[in-house]
């Protein structure tokens, strides 16, 4: 592909909330849990990234509202 054109890697899928006790607690024991981020071709896009790659996501997250705009600032 050349270099003035697009991207190097398009990825289409969805995102998803990781919601999880800060270890070693169990979920019934936590007050609190731990926001991660990710899904199986958000991590490769941000694995290329991170490579130099120029990369793009596709995916629907909801508008105007905490959890969306938190995945896409990540």
């Amino acid at each position: 592909m050349s270099a003035a054109i697009g991207h190097d890697l398009v990825a289409l899928g969805e995102v998803m909330l990781r919601l999880a006790p800060p270890s070693p607690q169990r979920l019934e024991q936590a007050t609190s849990l731990d926001v991660q981020i990710g899904g199986a071709e958000a991590n490769v896009a941000a694995a290329c990234a991170r490579l130099g790659l120029r990369t793009a996501l596709i995916s629907a997250v909801p508008a105007e509202h905490a959890w969306g705009d938190r995945t896409v600032r990540k």
